[in-house]
């Protein structure tokens, strides 16, 4: 899979549902925060993020697709908001 212009495929992070102190964090908490995830491919035209950088991005903007039952996230460079 190689997306195109300015487009990175991301794989999601598991996000944790139990806070360290015990406390169940449920799933409506953070549904307007940025995300965070690992690249998996990056488009010819991406200048500032490489293959396996982690990056924080903007939740609303992703597109997000399953191929063989894997979850990937679809955004542009444009959406990443910091390299973690």
């Amino acid at each position: 899979m190689k997306p195109l212009q300015k487009n990175i495929i991301l794989q999601a992070e598991k996000k944790d549902t139990i806070s360290k102190s015990g406390i169940i964090i449920p799933d409506t908490v953070d549904k307007e925060s940025p995300e965070t995830a690992k690249v998996i491919e990056i488009g010819k035209d991406v200048k500032e993020i490489a293959v396996n950088d982690i990056v924080i991005f903007k939740k609303w903007s992703a597109n997000e697709i399953e191929i063989d039952t894997e979850k990937y996230i679809v955004i542009t460079e444009d959406d990443v908001m910091a390299i973690v």
